[in-house]
């Protein structure tokens, strides 16, 4: 319970220190950006915290080089 709590405060520390120069800037299409991929970041941790097995993403990579873009290095 505390990994939670410690991932939920350096998240926040991260949104405290990043948004207001997004919006002191008025790039509002780039925090829709930072929002998006920041709450994907924090589920993955937030996962991982609490113990769930994730698949690797080099067989993500693997499978879109190999069989997608039909890109071999052997």
């Amino acid at each position: 319970m505390i990994m939670i709590i410690l991932l939920l405060l350096a998240f926040w520390g991260i949104v405290l220190y990043e948004v207001p120069n997004f919006i002191r800037s008025q790039h509002w299409r780039e925090l829709k950006v930072f929002f998006v991929l920041l709450g994907i970041a924090f589920i993955i941790t937030l996962l991982q915290t609490i113990g769930v097995k994730l698949p690797s993403p080099v067989k993500l990579l693997t499978y879109l080089i190999r069989d997608i873009l039909q890109l071999n290095y052997e």
